[in-house]
């Protein structure tokens, strides 16, 4: 599919873009932990190395 320069797409990006609504730090672990999504459905945590 070729990729049209001024097309737009909203339903490629509705599902990606979420409110974030806690991000904080273990200072134990040095975790970071991101709380998201339209409801608080969406917890990340992301080590030190990645």
């Amino acid at each position: 599919m070729a990729h049209i320069i001024g097309e737009t797409r909203p339903y490629l990006t509705y599902g990606a873009l979420q409110p974030i609504h806690l991000v904080c730090v273990d200072e134990r672990t040095h975790n970071l932990f991101v709380l998201a999504g339209s409801n608080e459905e969406i917890e990340v945590k992301i080590a030190p190395n990645g």
